[in-house]
C-alpha cells in the first residue's frame, strides 16, 4: 500500500510539478515518507531547482491546530445534527474565532 503511494506521488511530482519548475526554483516538502525517495530529489535538482523539507511537525508550532481546537469546542457546544445547520454552524464557528485564539 505505501508502496502504492509512493508511486503515485513520484509520478506526480515528475510528471506535473517538474515541469514547472525553473533553475533557481525552491520546491518545499513536508518530511513524508514518501517525499523522501532519492528520485524525487534527482528529478528536482536536475532541472536545477532546490529542495527544502520543513522542520518535523509540531502541534506548539502550528497555529492551525489551535484554530481547530476552538473550532471543535463551540461544534461540542452546538451539537449539530443535520448537514445545513453544520455549514451554519462552521461559518459562524470560523467568524468566532480570533487571532488571540490561535496565537
Amino acid at each position: 500500500m505505501w508502496i502504492d503511494r509512493i508511486l503515485l506521488v513520484g509520478r506526480f511530482i515528475v510528471k506535473e510539478v517538474v515541469p514547472l519548475l525553473w533553475k533557481g526554483a525552491c520546491v518545499l516538502m513536508d518530511n513524508s515518507k514518501i517525499y523522501l525517495g532519492e528520485m524525487v530529489r534527482e528529478v528536482i535538482k536536475e532541472v536545477g531547482a532546490s529542495l527544502l523539507f520543513l522542520l518535523p511537525y509540531s502541534l506548539e508550532f502550528s497555529p492551525i491546530e489551535n484554530f481547530w481546537l476552538k473550532l471543535k469546542a463551540i461544534l461540542r457546544i452546538v451539537k449539530v445534527r443535520n448537514y445545513k445547520d453544520l455549514i451554519y454552524v462552521i461559518t459562524s464557528a470560523i467568524l468566532k474565532v480570533s487571532q488571540k485564539d490561535i496565537c
